[in-house]
């Protein structure tokens, strides 16, 4: 195994305390909302000293389009494989909406990150045979 292959403690480190941060954030969006929420707020639902939020993100915007990013990722393959199998543009809308509306509520009612929730976001169906 190549020393690149396996993620130095520094790397691990930082990748952890960004995962805190994000996920303080995600639990703080959703009590308080978006507009209320304030940086102070998610450094205090994280272990971490306040300085350290400013090593990972520069606001509260920056870690929102973080989260906004990380869920739209993760969302992504989902959409692709129900869609896929679509022969008509009702079926490629219908299933699209089908896995996002079924991620959103997958958040509302979960709020890890959308990479553990996916797991639980109903298949597409089969392709129809011709």
């Amino acid at each position: 195994m190549t020393a690149s292959a396996t993620p130095s403690r520094r790397d691990a480190a930082r990748e952890k305390n960004r995962a805190l941060i994000l996920a303080a954030a995600r639990g703080v969006f959703a009590e308080l909302g978006y507009a209320k929420a304030t940086v102070r707020d998610i450094v205090r639902a994280t272990p971490l000293a306040s300085g350290t939020f400013y090593n990972y993100f520069k606001s509260k915007e920056d870690i929102y389009q973080a989260l906004r990013d990380d869920e739209a990722l993760a969302l992504r393959p989902h959409l692709a494989a129900a869609r896929a199998g679509a022969t008509l543009a009702q079926d490629f809308f219908s299933r699209g909406f089908r896995i996002f509306f079924a991620g959103v509520l997958a958040a509302r009612e979960n709020p890890r990150p959308r990479r553990a929730r996916c797991a639980g976001l109903p298949t597409p169906p089969a392709p129809r045979s011709a």
